[in-house]
């Protein structure tokens, strides 16, 4: 649930800026001395700021009905900020599908790309378990180590492997989806 609320929750911000851009106020923005980064992060830093949020609800609500997590409050905590780091990536990429389409449709579009690559993890299955392409695209993907640290937090305790993974892939998922957000920004600028 928690994941999921990552994938869905990534576009809130991008919306605000594709409304940015549709009516020009994007464009002003472009014209002050703001460093272009901060016109990048603003909007994902928000999207991060909602996704904990989302996930403080959904793991809220999963104490009111009887959550009881290995690692206590500090690892609930720790799940939601996973959670952040994992939106923040994917903020990112629809950050980068605003500014490259200017379109609420394509943006809104673009948010949903990720979910699949929700059903090629280890979600439903161990990974031990998988076998094939199957097996190489969960391998591949960072969900799949996300998941596998908010699992060890859940089930087993502090795992320092499995959240190294975990924060591992959000960093890298997140530091690929930002490089694409500044290249749809210098190819925005460059149309003007």
């Amino acid at each position: 649930s928690i994941v999921s609320s990552s994938l869905s929750g990534a576009g809130i911000a991008a919306q605000n800026l594709v409304r940015d851009v549709a009516s020009g106020y994007f464009d002003k923005l472009l014209l002050t001395p703001v460093s272009r980064a901060a016109l990048l992060l603003g909007p994902i830093l928000a999207g991060a700021v909602i996704l904990g949020l989302q996930a403080g609800i959904v793991v809220a609500t999963g104490v009111l009905l009887g959550l009881d997590s290995a690692t206590g409050l500090p690892g609930l905590l720790a799940v939601i900020g996973l959670a952040v780091l994992l939106g923040t990536g994917f903020a990112g990429f629809t950050v980068s599908a605003a500014l490259g389409s200017g379109s609420a449709a394509a943006t809104q579009g673009a948010s949903f790309v990720f979910f699949p690559f929700t059903f090629l993890t280890a979600s439903f299955v161990p990974l031990e378990l998988l076998s094939g392409w199957l097996r190489t695209a969960a391998e591949l993907n960072p969900i799949t180590y996300v998941l596998g640290a908010m699992r060890s937090l859940m089930l087993d305790g502090w795992d320092a492997q499995a959240l190294l993974s975990g924060v591992a892939a959000c960093l890298v998922l997140a530091g690929v989806m930002y490089a694409l957000a500044v290249f749809s920004l210098r190819v925005r600028t460059r149309r003007k």
